[in-house]
């Protein structure tokens, strides 16, 4: 947090929006509501940059809504990396599905370069301090809502929580409920050593190219306690990400011995280096949070529900999410929170992401049930352009005019 930033906090009380964590929903809804002409205060109780748990592939969706933002060039300028295709291993077969529009790149990078456009459209963005959401207040007829941001308390015509699984801000708001879902599996990710040694002194355009031009899939491990899954980043790192089920986890010496164990049973062998690697863990992964709003108060993104997901459905989720919330956020702003903008924002989150999570969870449940995915790989390899409809339907972009 810069000291001009922390000083526009101490002064400065009265926002119109305050957004509380600074991944892809978080950034991108700064992003959106700062464009938008509304006084925005982003707060991130991490320092940046910083590495989160996360699979780090966008979808064919979460690419339209950064084109649609205008900031896709910078994606493409940080290092992002097309990816082809999604290999499946499950017990010695392995199944190739097409993607169309996907790439990868990490969350440190994507989430800062959000954070940056933000900043740039007038959004302030303080980070290392965290933030908790206390209740309503009125000051002079104006209803408003009470944050702490450290040891300051600012207040906000409406607050968009964004700080993922566990949506700490929120731990005095009695009102919600958080129900982690039977079965839920946990999450683990960490970061490889290089595995391409590609030039770093090329120009930029030069970079773009390179990144763009090489075959890259992402490979999908499956057992029958979890699956992972692993894709290069920009810098040549291999990014895993994996769902375990927590019972299993216990039983192993290590979580690297976990992952592993999931390679054998596929019949594939791990990348070099599996066997030391870091990695780290996350709260139970399928989890529904109700309501979704309160009074001048909209969860998004992980903070409002999560489910196993597929191919970059996670962040495409979060964009989403933000897009929606622009138009309640400025209705708000406008003409004061009502009961009306509370059904017609859940109205518009379920009509554009409950659908999704839906599709997830049936994808889900074939991940957990290895023996059924068998004769689904036999009939996909019969009938090819199946693959390239599942992931249409999975991966199915909407504009952000259409969303709203």
């Amino acid at each position: 947090m810069t000291e001009s930033n922390f000083a526009r906090v101490e002064n400065e009380s009265d926002w119109d929006v305050v957004i509380v964590g600074a991944g892809p929903a978080g950034g991108y809804s700064g992003l959106l509501c700062a464009r938008s002409g509304l006084r925005t205060l982003l707060v991130e109780k991490q320092k940046f940059p910083r590495h989160k748990i996360c699979g780090c592939c966008l979808n064919s969706r979460a690419v339209g809504f950064l084109k649609d933002a205008g900031i896709w060039s910078g994606i493409l300028t940080a290092g992002a990396r097309r990816l082809d295709g999604i290999t499946i291993s499950v017990r010695h077969q392995k199944l190739v599905v097409p993607l169309r529009e996907s790439w990868s790149i990490s969350r440190g990078t994507l989430d800062q370069l959000l954070v940056r456009q933000a900043v740039e459209a007038g959004c302030v963005f303080v980070d290392g301090v965290s933030a908790q959401v206390a209740g309503p207040m009125t000051n002079s007829g104006q209803s408003l809502r009470r944050i702490k941001v450290g040891t300051r308390e600012v207040q906000a015509r409406v607050v968009l929580v964004c700080d993922g699984l566990g949506h700490s801000s929120l731990d005095s708001q009695s009102q919600l409920t958080t129900r982690i879902m039977h079965g839920s599996r946990v999450g683990l990710g960490g970061i490889l050593s290089p595995v391409d040694d590609s030039p770093s002194d090329q120009s930029d355009s030069k970079q773009i190219q390179a990144n763009t031009s090489r075959n890259e899939f992402i490979r999908m491990i499956v057992g029958n306690h979890g699956y992972a899954g692993l894709a290069p980043l920009e810098d040549g790192r291999l990014n895993v990400a994996a769902a375990v089920d927590p019972e299993f986890l216990k039983s192993m010496n290590s979580p690297a011995v976990a992952l592993l164990s999931l390679f054998e049973e596929a019949g594939e062998l791990p990348p070099n280096g599996m066997a030391a690697m870091a990695l780290r863990g996350t709260r139970p992964l399928t989890q529904n949070t109700s309501p979704r709003s309160l009074d001048r108060l909209l969860l998004l993104g992980d903070a409002a529900g999560y489910v196993e997901p597929f191919t970059g459905e996670g962040i495409a989720w979060a964009l989403a999410s933000a897009s929606l919330a622009l138009p309640a956020a400025l209705d708000v702003c406008r003409n004061g929170w009502s009961r009306a903008a509370a059904l017609a924002w859940e109205r518009a989150y379920c009509r554009s992401i409950s659908r999704k999570l839906g599709i997830c969870r049936l994808l889900s449940s074939g991940l957990r049930r290895p023996w059924m995915l068998q004769p689904m790989i036999t009939f996909f390899r019969m009938f090819p352009s199946a693959t390239g409809m599942l992931a249409a339907t999975v991966n199915g972009y909407t504009s952000q005019k259409d969303a709203a």
